[in-house]
């Protein structure tokens, strides 16, 4: 289990981030990006929402009909405003200021 003291250029564990409420979806769908070591799935992001639901660390989603489709457009809209990189198919990271992010076959 990681250390609650942990440096602060390490980022939490996903299991432990809590959301203050005054983020918007886009925010914390972001937030659990950049606190992955790796790309995700939409389906990974949204059982990450759903896990910190279950502990009391989000109200996200918690009036969604359609929840998959809630985080499908907030990643959609955070692509078109250059935050996020989708590197496959339903499958996204945080944009990063390196040319190898998710651009290699563009050579």
């Amino acid at each position: 289990m990681a250390n609650p003291q942990q440096p602060s250029n390490t980022p939490a564990p996903l299991e432990e981030l809590q959301d203050d409420g005054s983020n918007s979806l886009q925010d914390f769908v972001l937030t659990i990006l950049a606190t992955s070591d790796r790309a995700m799935h939409v389906d990974e992001v949204l059982e990450t929402i759903e896990l910190l639901r279950a502990k009391g660390r989000t109200e996200k989603l918690g009036n969604s009909k359609r929840p998959s489709e809630d985080v499908r457009t907030a990643l959609n809209r955070l692509v078109g405003k250059g935050r996020v990189e989708k590197v496959a198919t339903a499958t996204y990271a945080v944009a990063r200021d390196h040319p190898t992010a998710g651009k290699a076959e563009a050579a």
